[in-house]
């Protein structure tokens, strides 16, 4: 149980934020897919930051009929992404406008291990009918409490491109640092279930009509 809580959360980590320094990344191989599964891919590559670091990148590409701001609903609101992004304990909105927001999230982090927070402010930009969500960390926006520990020095992003038919082809990147929780050939098919399975609840949340969204609250 605790296990499938830490990996929980990794998750949850990994789509909320990608975590990266403010070096330049650059691929040292191509993509090559580990998992297909319900409509959703999930490729790796890896890259190198700086002149000695090496990491893995990973990417999830699927598809959802619903347009951009229906998308973006479910990430800026914070009873919705905790209904589709697994390992949040608490989320609260702050500063919310149509194109940015700010995020504080809490993680679901199983005792005896240490608590851990982010702050995230998040930036929408469009060119050309692509979207674009930037992901940083503002560590500072409010105060620390203690014995949470707050995760600093993140960005990310989200990539929503316009496809025939009223799809929107939508592509999640993530880079981590930190060292794998478990030997990779455990916690990889693990952590590539869990994402599949949190972003066909993203993409069923985001296909919903208006009446149905009102029916689901």
């Amino acid at each position: 149980m605790i296990m499938k809580s830490i990996l929980k959360t990794a998750i949850a980590l990994l789509i909320v934020i990608n975590t990266v320094s403010a070096q330049t990344e650059k691929p040292v191989s191509g993509w090559k897919t580990a998992k297909s599964s319900k409509g959703i891919i999930i490729q790796y590559r890896w890259i190198s930051v700086g002149d000695t670091l090496e990491t893995r990148e990973m990417r999830s590409i699927f598809t959802i009929k619903a347009t951009h701001s229906n998308i973006i609903k479910n990430l800026n609101s914070r009873s919705e992404l905790a209904k589709w992004n697994s390992g949040i304990k608490l989320c609260q909105i702050y500063d919310k406008t149509d194109n940015q927001w700010i995020t504080h999230t809490v993680y679901n982090i199983p005792k005896p291990l240490k608590q851990q927070d982010l702050i995230t402010k998040y930036r929408v930009s469009k060119n050309s009918g692509k979207t674009t969500i930037d992901m940083n960390s503002v560590p500072e926006y409010i105060e620390h409490k203690d014995g949470v520990q707050r995760q600093e020095n993140f960005k990310g992003l989200w990539h929503l491109f316009p496809t025939r038919a009223g799809k929107t082809l939508v592509e999640f990147r993530s880079i981590s640092f930190s060292k794998p929780m478990l030997p990779r050939f455990i916690q990889d098919p693990i952590l590539q279930h869990m994402f599949i399975k949190s972003f066909a609840k993203l993409r069923e949340l985001s296909e919903l009509k208006p009446d149905k969204m009102l029916a689901a609250k």
